[in-house]
């Protein structure tokens, strides 16, 4: 009898251990995808709570044998912790920013919004002019603060990969247009141009590099660079200013500006949305687009349950991002420009998804509008202005979901 219940008691902690592994597997693996990894160490000390109790109730053998399992339990718990960590962050390589399908999705608006801001987790990455006007790309360390210049030029579609970032840009101190594709190692800031044409919108998806070309006849298509190999594809002949890889799949407009989404390697290509659009998006599971420069609207992404969000018919609507169910964008009048500083003035609004609380939280002057979202806090390319073929300056006001100006960045 003695026996029979020594053996429960083994089989429950067995069965104990086997559940605090599957739960702690995928409290980690869910939250530290998110980058939220708090939440996964609170539900993981509460497993850990429970399962002592579990051992102090049925164990025959003592307090010893209750040290012991709980002893064997944390170090369960820590090795699941580094092995959903580095699951998380193989992924997509990163926390916070997302450059790929499936890591958060919360932030692939702002691929399409250039991808001024980066966010991999330990440091941030921006493009940004100084106070004498010159253009840097800037890397600050999050747990320090500290801020380093890395690289003298400007840079957007900033992208961090296996510690290499990816951009956008040019050496020197204004923007002059070409950005062709540049690779660093941030190990010793050393760096090299991997493409020595026009473009811009990089994204992740394993070791391929997608991104938007466009040549001297303004032709757009959409390619990608294995950063492996160094193999280079077309994978959309002609296309539009919009590409974003998304649940595997390639969301793109093609030339008659349909929203169209095809395999990675650009096969298989289906129109997803058969209206002209401007611009698109894909947030909060919605593909949300802007069709003649006057309207927002939302589907799913297949393009059923077509929905209009905000129709704005005195001014033009010029760019969209999105965060969990709120919608940040940008209104401007083609008539209200700024000669003295060569840029529109333009106004900063929220939104939600169903249009409601639409209320303007920002304004501003810009030649050109992109907004980053990322961790609930807006980075508006700011003063992005120009001086006939040249853009000359551009800062980065950082500001709260509600439009409270936070800081300005490189300045």
């Amino acid at each position: 009898m003695e026996n029979k219940k020594s053996f429960n008691e083994v089989m429950i902690m067995i069965l104990g251990f086997i559940l605090m592994a599957g739960l702690g597997v995928l409290a980690f693996y869910l939250f530290i995808a998110k980058g939220t990894s708090f939440i996964g160490w609170v539900i993981m000390i509460v497993l850990l709570l429970l399962f002592g109790f579990l051992v102090f109730k049925f164990a025959v053998k003592g307090i010893k044998v209750i040290a012991i399992m709980f002893l064997v339990v944390t170090v369960l718990t820590t090795g699941t912790f580094l092995f959903t960590t580095s699951l998380g962050t193989n992924q997509g390589k990163t926390v916070s920013s997302v450059v790929s399908a499936g890591v958060n999705k919360d932030d692939l608006g702002n691929i399409i919004n250039g991808q001024f801001f980066f966010d991999d987790g330990k440091y941030q990455y921006f493009s940004s002019h100084d106070q004498y006007d010159k253009a840097h790309i800037y890397m600050v360390d999050k747990k320090s603060g500290n801020t380093t210049t890395i690289f003298n030029g400007f840079g957007w579609s900033l992208v961090v990969r296996d510690n290499y970032l990816y951009f956008s840009g040019n050496e020197g101190d204004t923007i002059d247009g070409s950005y062709n594709l540049y690779k660093m190692n941030l190990d010793d800031l050393s760096y090299e141009v991997i493409n020595d044409s026009y473009c811009y919108g990089m994204s992740f998806y394993n070791d391929w590099l997608y991104y938007i070309t466009v040549d001297s006849s303004s032709n757009y298509r959409y390619e990608r660079i294995n950063v492996e190999t160094g193999k280079k594809e077309t994978v959309v002949e002609t296309g539009g200013l919009v590409v974003v890889v998304y649940d595997k799949k390639l969301y793109y407009l093609d030339p008659a500006g349909m929203i169209t989404r095809a395999d990675l390697d650009g096969s298989n290509p289906e129109t997803v949305v058969d209206e002209a659009c401007n611009y698109f998006i894909i947030g909060n599971g919605k593909i949300v687009y802007i069709v003649g420069y006057t309207e927002i609207k939302s589907c799913d992404t297949d393009g059923k349950n077509i929905n209009s969000i905000k129709a704005s018919y005195d001014k033009s609507i010029g760019s969209v991002n999105s965060y969990k169910d709120t919608l940040i964008y940008v209104t401007y009048a083609s008539d209200d420009f700024n000669s003295s500083s060569y840029g529109y003035n333009y106004s900063l609004n929220s939104i939600d998804f169903d249009g409601k609380k639409d209320t303007e939280i920002y304004k501003s002057i810009s030649y050109g509008f992109y907004i980053n979202v990322i961790d609930g806090d807006i980075y508006a390319l700011d003063y992005y202005l120009r001086d006939g073929d040249t853009y000359y300056t551009a800062i980065i006001s950082k500001m709260k979901m509600n439009g409270k100006l936070i800081s300005v960045l490189g300045e």
